[in-house]
């Protein structure tokens, strides 16, 4: 049981990896709508992995340009729960 657990947890941080890759090669205004209409937990996990690869590679990470496109409610109650998750 807790490797069928951990297989889907590894499953699940290779669709955030792929699903991270396909949102930074969309035209940003893309990105945002679909990353705007993901459950908030998700989008979150989507966004760290942008900044975790930005990182990774040296880069400026996209995700302060994707949060000032995105409607500004929205946008704050991602940073709020990203502040509060990574506590």
């Amino acid at each position: 049981m807790l490797s069928e657990k951990l297989r889907e947890y590894d499953n699940y941080k290779e669709n955030i990896k792929t699903q991270a890759g396909y949102l930074i090669n969309m035209p940003p205004p893309a990105a945002v709508e679909r990353i705007s209409k993901l459950d908030d937990l998700l989008a979150i996990d989507i966004l760290r992995q942008i900044d975790k690869e930005a990182e990774e590679e040296g880069k400026v990470s996209v995700v302060p340009y994707f949060l000032s496109l995105m409607d500004p409610d929205k946008a704050a109650t991602l940073q709020r729960k990203m502040t509060k998750v990574g506590e």
